[in-house]
Order: structure tokens, then C-alpha cells, then sequence
């Protein structure tokens, strides 16, 4: 079991958009090629935050696209986390641009900081998540819906830290 913790993390939601433009008119082969530069970008941008110290928490699918939640600070907090958030942040654009996602495939960001509640929540002996709740949560997810497309935008709390 992970103990909860009450922190101050880094919180960051990645919005990639556009890999299921046209999808159901596309070839077998052309799906799986899309399927695989999406896992490829997960895989790297959970690299690139796991090198900096971070964790990615969640992905999830929609029918506006897929989001990627990380955190920083969570379980094993640095001085320098929302600096380490900002060069993950950044490394995005270069993630999608090498690995070549393809026409229309667009990617915003959003980060925010502050209180949460980290811990497993569930039902003892069921399905359990280790999860982040809090307003940085809400925020960063909400930055991320309002940046343009290939922009981070960040809270201006943690903007005042940067």
C-alpha cells in the first residue's frame, strides 16, 4: 500500500489530438503505424518526466483525443520540481516532432501547482488507483483545453516560481 500523502506537487496534463483523424477510413497497416507513434510518444514523455523525477500517472482516451496526467513532487519531492516539470514540459514538441505523429497530429500542455491529496483510493481488496486529487488537478487539465494547439500554458502561481 502507498502511503497518502498531503503535498505540493507539479501537475501536468499533455492533450494529444489528431491521431484518429480519418482512422476509420484508413488501411490495417496505416492504423497500426498510428498506434505505434502514439505508444511511442507516451513511452518518451514518460521517460523524459521519469528522468527529471517525475511519474505519469494516467492516460486516457476521448473522443477530443488522449491526455496524459504527471506529476512532480509526489512521493519523492525535489527542491527544483516545477523546474523539472517546465524542461519536461518543453521536451514535448520535440517528442512529437521526432517522432513524427503525421498530418494534424497537435499536442497542448498545461501545468499548474499546489495542495493535493496523493494516495490509493478504492475499494479494500478491489480495484485500487494510486491517484492525485486537487484543484492543481482541475487547473491543469483546464490549461491544458485552453492552450492553442503546440502551446504549454502554465498557472500563474507556478509562473511566478519560474
Amino acid at each position: 500500500m502507498i502511503p497518502v500523502e498531503l503535498s505540493e506537487p507539479v501537475v501536468m496534463f499533455v492533450k494529444v489530438e489528431g491521431f484518429d483523424t480519418d482512422l476509420e477510413r484508413a488501411s490495417g497497416d496505416e492504423v497500426n503505424r498510428r498506434m505505434q507513434r502514439f505508444s511511442s510518444i507516451f513511452a518518451r514523455v514518460d521517460a523524459a518526466a521519469a528522468a527529471r523525477g517525475g511519474m505519469l500517472r494516467r492516460v486516457t482516451y476521448q473522443a477530443t483525443g488522449s491526455d496524459m496526467l504527471l506529476c512532480f513532487g509526489v512521493l519523492n519531492s525535489h527542491t527544483d520540481d516545477p523546474y523539472r516539470a517546465a524542461s519536461t514540459a518543453l521536451m514535448v514538441k520535440g517528442i512529437i516532432d521526432d517522432v513524427g505523429p503525421g498530418p494534424g497530429v497537435t499536442f497542448r500542455v498545461g501545468v499548474a501547482s499546489g495542495p493535493v491529496f496523493a494516495g490509493e483510493m478504492g475499494v479494500h481488496l478491489g480495484r485500487r488507483e494510486f491517484n492525485l486529487v486537487g484543484d492543481p488537478v482541475n487547473v491543469a487539465a483546464r490549461l491544458a483545453a485552453k492552450a492553442a494547439p503546440g502551446e504549454v500554458l502554465v498557472s500563474p502561481g507556478l509562473a511566478a516560481v519560474l
